[in-house]
C-alpha cells in the first residue's frame, strides 16, 4: 500500500489529467503540449529506479495512445466512463496487451456468452500452468542449479537460451491470464504473440513478438520519425531504442534495442537477394530453414545483453556466446 503514497504521484496524477484534458481540447498549441507532457511521463517512468505502482507503465502507454489518437482524429471523443474503463481495466494493467482504444470496445460482447467465458477459463488455467510450473518451478530450478556463478564461463549460449525461454513463457503466461480474465467480462483482447520462433527474418520476428508494444512503437515512434525525417533506417533505430528503454533506462537495454534495429535493417536488405525469392523447392526449403535458425540464433544472442545486470558482465556474456 505504501506504493500508493509515493511522492511521484503528487505530479503524476495531475500530469495524466493534463494529458487527458489536452486530448479533448482544440488548440493550435495542443501538439506541442501533448509531446511535452507525454515525453515527461515517459522519461520519468523509464528512468525511475524505485518501485512504481503496478500497471503504471501500461497506463502511461494507453494514455498517450488515447491522447494522440484524439489529436490525429483516429479516436472519437468517448464518454468519461469509457475512457476510464480503457485506462484502468485491471486484467490488462500488469503486463498488457496494449489493446487499441477503438478495438477494445468494438470487440466487447454486450451479452453473456458461455463459449467466451469457458474459453477464458481455459486460457487462465494454461497461463497459471506456464507461470507456476514451467517458469517458477522448472526453469528457475535449472537456472539456479547450473548457473549459480558466472554464466559466461559455463555453457553461456545455453544459459541465454534458457533465460530467453523463461522470459517468453513468463510474458506469454501473463498474456494468457490477461486475455482469459478479460474474456470473463466479455472483452476479446488481441494476442500478444503470433508464431515468433518460425520467422525467417528479424523484421518478421518483431511482427509476431510482443505485438501490442510493437504496434504502439510503430504508431507513436516509427511513423512520426519517418514522417519528419523521411529516413526509414532512422525510424527503425528510434523505434527499437524506445522499445529497449521502455524495459529500463540502462546501457544494457539501449544496446539490446540498437542490436535489434541493426538486425531489422540488415534482414530487410538481405531479403532483396534472389536466394530468398527462388522458386526451386529444395533451395527454398533450405533457405527458409537456415533463415529461421539464423533469426532465432540472432535473437537469443541479443538476449545476452539483458540476461545479466551491468554493461561489462553483459559484454562478457555476449562475447562468450560467440566463442
Amino acid at each position: 500500500m505504501s506504493l500508493l503514497f509515493q511522492p511521484f504521484l503528487a505530479w503524476f496524477i495531475p500530469a495524466s489529467l493534463l494529458l487527458y484534458w489536452l486530448a479533448l481540447r482544440e488548440s493550435s498549441h495542443r501538439r506541442l503540449f501533448l509531446m511535452a507532457v507525454s515525453g515527461s511521463l515517459l522519461v520519468y517512468f523509464v528512468g525511475a529506479k524505485r518501485a512504481l505502482p503496478l500497471g503504471v507503465s501500461y497506463f502511461v502507454f494507453r494514455l498517450i495512445h488515447y491522447a494522440f489518437g484524439r489529436y490525429r482524429g483516429t479516436i472519437e471523443r468517448g464518454r468519461p466512463q469509457e475512457v476510464l474503463t480503457y485506462l484502468f481495466f485491471f486484467p490488462l494493467l500488469p503486463a498488457g496487451p496494449l489493446e487499441p482504444y477503438n478495438s477494445f470496445f468494438q470487440k466487447q460482447e454486450r451479452s453473456f456468452e458461455w463459449p467466451l467465458f469457458l474459453g477464458g477459463m481455459r486460457r487462465m488455467v494454461w497461463g497459471y500452468f506456464k507461470k507456476a510450473f514451467l517458469v517458477d518451478l522448472c526453469l528457475a530450478a535449472v537456472l539456479q542449479a547450473y548457473w549459480a556463478g558466472d554464466p559466461a564461463t559455463h555453457h553461456p549460449f545455453l544459459f541465454v537460451s534458457l533465460k530467453f525461454l523463461e522470459a517468453y513463457l513468463d510474458l506469454s503466461a501473463y498474456t494468457d491470464l490477461a486475455i482469459g480474465f478479460s474474456a470473463l467480462f466479455g472483452f476479446r483482447i488481441m494476442e500478444n504473440f503470433g508464431i515468433p520462433f518460425s520467422q525467417t527474418s528479424v523484421a518478421k520476428f518483431w511482427q509476431h513478438w510482443h505485438m501490442s508494444i510493437t504496434q504502439w512503437c510503430r504508431d507513436h515512434v516509427f511513423f512520426p520519425v519517418l514522417g519528419y525525417s523521411r529516413r526509414p533506417v532512422l525510424a527503425i533505430y528510434a523505434s527499437m531504442l524506445v522499445m529497449g528503454l521502455w524495459h529500463g533506462l540502462s546501457t544494457n537495454w539501449a544496446a539490446w534495442g540498437l542490436y535489434h534495429a541493426t538486425g531489422i535493417v540488415v534482414s530487410q536488405r538481405a531479403s532483396r537477394y534472389y536466394l530468398f525469392r527462388t522458386s526451386h523447392p529444395i533451395v527454398r526449403v533450405l533457405t527458409q530453414g537456415l533463415s529461421i535458425a539464423a533469426t532465432l540464433a540472432f535473437v537469443i544472442l541479443g538476449f545476452s545483453l539483458v540476461s545479466v545486470q551491468g554493461a561489462r558482465p553483459a559484454a562478457r556474456l555476449f562475447v562468450a556466446c560467440l566463442q
